[in-house]
């Protein structure tokens, strides 16, 4: 389960949302409840311990059945396979007002001793956490580089950090399921490697398989805006939404699409970030300038006096300690709200144009500028003037980036693995 309600005695049966973030979103925003394609036999057992995963309580196994479409017979053999290995166990009873009779036992995810890593790697940001299948964030380490664009450093250090976290949280029989990565810039999800990072000054980096290599667990590596989008979609703000747009404001400008319930991604050698966008007419700045020094993290230095220079300069550890002493001094006491509100202004203008080329239902502003109120108003009445009636909804994101890689870690490395009966299946087409 995701939520805090397994301590309760008296547990009320509330509609099961729509698994999956990649795969099944619901039809419709909002919707009470959605109905499951029939899935594939080797893809039963995912349907089914996402199915516990996600839901807000514990959920019967007649449940499951209903809005899966699976045959209940099936769900409680699988149901009985994942309490035998540890993933789910039984709650208590759940009870339905109004009707009397058999009372079903709920299901839920087992959290002692089942664990996944996430890392979140921005020029603003660098943490690693450790957390159970609830996504509860158990601890986190805080990263600092002087030089983050020294590589061998930043995989040392991750790997460091993974270290101390492990020998935190060993015990008899507890299991690390893998790790996942949010990295700002563009990013190869096959392979796991940094194609481009201008925030960080990486390029060609394999940073999956360094990982991998010196952790021996799996790991997942995506773009940050993508993490943040996959778990507000999963579990977040924007949970139950077939399309939305997620535009990442940090020192720099990132984005992420979901269309049809699906993380779209493009050929990495060929995609564009949004701040290496030369500005043209979208505001007063000079033609040619990038859209991060009128929009992102950038812009709001360079507003706030530190200077062009400094705020793109790299090793970026300097403009991103000056911007989190902006943000952190307009989120205590409201001061210079002045350069978040002309540059938010500028990205909404921006987002509109966005949503209007691929009308998602909803709207998401993520990232360390969207925690000051004076931004988010700011973009949130641009966006809404620009659109007029009828846009998208327009969500604040509430899950930070390290949450977010916690899980992708899950949703990956535990939910979307195949049973073993298919896992042998394959093994055997292949020897065949």
């Amino acid at each position: 389960m995701l939520s805090d309600n397994a301590g309760s005695n008296r547990v009320v049966q509330e509609p099961v949302p729509r698994p999956n973030p990649w795969v099944n979103m619901s039809s419709s925003f909002d919707a009470a409840e959605p109905a499951l394609s029939a899935p594939a036999a080797s893809d039963n057992r995912s349907v089914v311990l996402r199915s516990v995963a996600l839901a807000a309580q514990p959920i019967s196994r007649s449940d499951i059945a209903r809005v899966t479409g699976l045959h209940q017979a099936t769900v409680s053999r699988i149901a009985k396979s994942l309490i035998d290995c540890g993933l789910v166990r039984e709650a208590q009873a759940i009870e339905t007002p109004g009707k009397v009779g058999r009372r079903f036992i709920g299901l839920q995810l087992q959290a002692d001793g089942h664990l996944v890593l996430g890392v979140a790697l921005n020029a603003y940001e660098q943490r690693v956490a450790i957390a159970t299948l609830e996504n509860r964030v158990l601890d986190t380490i805080d990263l600092s580089f002087e030089d983050i664009t020294d590589t061998d450093r930043v995989v040392q250090s991750i790997v460091g950090a993974v270290a101390t976290l492990r020998r935190r949280f060993a015990r008899r029989g507890a299991v690390i399921y893998g790790l996942a990565a949010g990295v700002a810039g563009v990013v190869d999800r096959a392979t796991g490697t940094i194609v481009r990072s201008p925030v960080l000054g990486w390029r060609d980096v394999p940073l999956g398989a360094l990982l991998a290599r010196r952790l021996r667990l799996p790991v997942l590596v995506m773009s940050l805006p993508d993490t943040v989008h996959a778990a507000e979609q999963a579990i977040g703000v924007a949970r139950g939404s077939r399309s939305s747009l997620l535009v990442n404001a940090a020192l720099g400008i990132g984005s992420s699409l979901i269309l049809d319930g699906r993380l779209v991604g493009s050929d990495p050698a060929q995609q564009v970030l949004p701040g290496d966008l030369l500005v043209s007419r979208l505001c007063s700045a000079p033609s040619g300038t990038p859209l991060d020094l009128v929009a992102g993290g950038r812009a709001v230095l360079a507003s706030s006096g530190l200077g062009v220079a400094r705020a793109t300069a790299l090793p970026a550890g300097p403009a991103s300690v000056a911007l989190r002493q902006l943000v952190k001094a307009s989120t205590d006491t409201g001061a210079d709200d002045a350069p978040f509100v002309s540059v938010a202004s500028v990205l909404g203008e921006l987002s509109a144009v966005m949503v209007a080329a691929v009308n998602p239902q909803v709207l998401l502003l993520a990232g360390p500028l969207s925690r000051v109120d004076a931004f988010w108003r700011a973009w949130h009445e641009t966006v809404s003037t620009v659109l007029g009636r009828g846009g998208s909804n327009l969500l604040r994101s509430r899950i930070d980036y390290v949450e977010a890689a916690t899980w992708c870690a899950i949703d990956r490395h535990v939910l979307e693995q195949p049973s073993p009966e298919a896992e042998r299946q394959g093994q055997a087409s292949v020897r065949q």
